[in-house]
């Protein structure tokens, strides 16, 4: 293992050696027929569940906050095969407009990837913001959140359906105090979609939820 930092301070472990999982091939035997107002596929079936916590996929992404966002965003575009989905704005007092947020995805060219596995923001205080991991669907998120609150850990924010990327959303402190999300349904991006640009603000965290919590901004 090889460790770097960047222009921040921020570790980054490097390891060479490692063996990649299989990747699933199917759903698993649980996944649910789900029908709507139109096509309704389960017939003579019924939707049953096991409580439990989330169980997880995968790792989807972290996110850092930051101070300087030119100097880290030119230091991880310029270094690692990261690629913006969306960057947002501020104004200043002039309307001059100044980018503070920048979600990035891993450049395959035409293959379709995660609309971001890496983030990072501006703010007051230099810290790890959250990692995030995709859990199968709707129902699994939802017995993982209500399986967490009877256990007593404290929730964040969620659910909610966020904007930028519009993974539907579950935040949590773990016992450490540190800030995990439980997300589904995120859109994939490749080469070929272009980076979107808007105004940061609570309106651009999510389409419906909660208010935004402060301990989430900060």
């Amino acid at each position: 293992m090889k460790t770097v930092h960047d222009p921040e301070g921020f570790p980054l472990n490097f390891i060479h050696g490692s063996v990649p999982r299989l990747r699933p091939t199917k759903q698993p035997a649980e996944a649910l027929q789900v029908n709507d107002e139109f096509s309704k596929p389960r017939k003579g079936a019924f939707q049953r569940f096991q409580p439990g916590p989330a169980a997880v996929h995968k790792l989807g992404h972290f996110g850092l906050t930051i101070h300087n966002f030119e100097l880290q965003f030119h230091w991880y575009t310029s270094h690692f095969n990261l690629v913006p989905s969306d960057i947002l704005y501020a104004q200043d007092e002039t309307g001059e407009k100044y980018d503070v947020a920048a979600f990035l995805h891993v450049d395959r060219g035409e293959e379709y990837v995660d609309h971001h596995s890496f983030f990072f923001s501006v703010a007051t205080t230099q810290h790890v913001h959250h990692s995030s991991f995709e859990v199968h669907d709707y129902d699994s998120q939802n017995m993982g959140h209500y399986w967490l609150k009877r256990r007593g850990y404290k929730p964040v924010w969620g659910l909610g359906r966020h904007k930028l990327g519009s993974q539907i959303f579950d935040y949590w402190w773990d016992p450490n105090g540190f800030m995990v999300e439980h997300y589904i349904d995120g859109d994939l991006v490749n080469k070929d979609t272009p980076t979107g640009r808007q105004p940061a603000g609570d309106e651009s965290l999510a389409v419906w939820s909660e208010p935004v919590p402060t301990t989430f901004l900060d």
